[in-house]
C-alpha cells in the first residue's frame, strides 16, 4: 500500500486526469493505492495526511487479525513523508503479531512517478 502525498504527480505521470486532480486538490485527498495481480488499484481517498495514517493502521490491523504479519515500511520526499511512517509505527506499538523488517528509503525511480509518498508492505506469515 502506498501514500501519494501530491496527488499532481498523479496527473503528471497520467494515473489520473485533471478532474480528479482538482478535486483532490479542493478536499486536500491523500489516495492509498495497492498493487494487486500486478496492477496499481485504488485502495481509498482520506481527507488529510492523518486520515490517511489512520487508514492504514486499520488495514495493518485488520491483516494482523488473520496472523502474525511482517512489515517493510519505505518513504521517499520529504521528512513529512518520513514522519507519516514513524507516526504509523507509532499506532501499531505494543503489537506482538508485526514485525517491521525493514525501514528504508524509497529511490528516485518509483519517486519520479509518484512524487512524495509512503508505502506499507504487509507479508503474511500463513
Amino acid at each position: 500500500y502506498f501514500v501519494v502525498s501530491d496527488i499532481n504527480y498523479l496527473l503528471k505521470s497520467g494515473r489520473i486526469g485533471k478532474t480528479k486532480a482538482l478535486i483532490g486538490d479542493i478536499f486536500n485527498l491523500r489516495t492509498i493505492l495497492k498493487i494487486q495481480d500486478g496492477e496499481i488499484c485504488l485502495e481509498s481517498n482520506h481527507i488529510g495526511e492523518s486520515g490517511a495514517q489512520k487508514a492504514l493502521i486499520k488495514i495493518i490491523k485488520n491483516e494482523m487479525s488473520k496472523g502474525q504479519i511482517d512489515l517493510s515500511l519505505s518513504w521517499g520526499g520529504t521528512k513529512k513523508e518520513k514522519n507519516s511512517i514513524y507516526k504509523i509505527e507509532k499506532g501499531l506499538e505494543g503489537l506482538s503479531e508485526i514485525n517491521v523488517i525493514q525501514k528504508s528509503e524509497i529511490g528516485g525511480t518509483i519517486g519520479s512517478h509518484t512524487g512524495p509518498v509512503y508505502c506499507v508492505g504487509i507479508i503474511s506469515k500463513k
